[in-house]
């Protein structure tokens, strides 16, 4: 619903944490959209250009005001590797939170060197 709050948290390689309440920027050029306030628009998280490693993605749940009515919140969560690229990769996930500020793993993305010869 509207009134439900989610915290995006990725955790880049270099153990830099980018989420909408303590870094939106982080030194790699990773950010998270602020969507001002309303809680109506995705959130995401933007990287023009990976660096090797793992990046870390969790969600906590942090407020709904109809949560007493509804009693779960569902999340889809869409992880593109590679964007517009011809070996672009996309990974949907769907994530059920249950309880305020619970925190989930939904993913772990590896980037590595990227072969030239499919970015063609």
């Amino acid at each position: 619903t509207a009134d439900t709050v989610i915290k995006l948290s990725i955790q880049e390689p270099t153990g830099q944490i980018c989420n909408s309440t303590d870094s939106f920027q982080t030194d790699i050029g990773g950010y998270i959209t602020n969507s001002f306030g309303k809680s109506d628009q995705p959130i995401e998280y933007l990287l023009r250009k990976a660096i090797n490693g793992i990046y870390s993605i969790s969600l906590t749940y942090v407020n709904n005001a109809q949560h007493t009515i509804v009693g779960v919140t569902t999340v889809l969560v869409c992880v593109y590797k590679y964007f517009g690229s011809l070996n672009e990769e996309k990974q949907i996930h769907t994530v059920r939170l249950t309880n305020y500020n619970q925190t989930i793993d939904v993913a772990q993305i590896e980037v590595g060197d990227l072969n030239l010869e499919k970015l063609k």
